[in-house]
């Protein structure tokens, strides 16, 4: 029986802290996004199209698990702001065949942002104050959490 107990406190315990890095998380990457004036969305979607130029707005949606009109809204503002260019000749039946890339202004805004990404900041003054083998058992354990999560399902 003590052991269930001390299971269950250990798993609130640990689950509280993955909380708690989320919203900092969360906290951080809305301050780099405000500083560059976009939305967390408006960002994610920036860097998504730097690392992927020529994506649909379906795959888009896809990728950052958000519906279609959201999608839309965004990339009608991205392009409004000159960050998104159009790929496609012709304007297809369904917008969300649309492929879209960075302009160069949007290219250097999503460089910016990894240049700004408080988060990395922040990790590095943690790292700062763990030694590289406490670094090395975070990874590690980390990992192996997301795996057995993975395998649980």
């Amino acid at each position: 029986m003590v052991g269930i107990n001390t299971d269950t406190e250990n798993i609130s315990e640990l689950l509280k802290t993955y909380w708690s890095i989320q919203r900092i998380s969360a906290g951080y990457a809305d301050q780099n996004a405000a500083s560059l004036g976009l939305t967390i969305q408006q960002l994610a979607m920036i860097n998504v199209i730097y690392s992927t130029p020529g994506i649909s707005v379906a795959d888009l949606t896809k990728r950052l698990i958000i519906t279609g009109s959201s999608a839309a809204a965004n990339v009608d503002g991205l392009i409004s702001l000159g960050l998104v260019v159009k790929l496609n000749k012709t304007i297809p039946s369904d917008s969300m065949d649309l492929k879209l890339k960075l302009s160069k202004k949007g290219e250097d805004l999503s460089k910016r942002s990894t240049a700004n990404a408080f988060m990395y900041k922040a990790m590095m003054k943690v790292f700062e104050n763990l030694s590289e083998n406490e670094i090395e058992d975070l990874i590690r354990l980390n990992k192996k959490v997301e795996t057995l999560l993975k395998k649980s399902k």
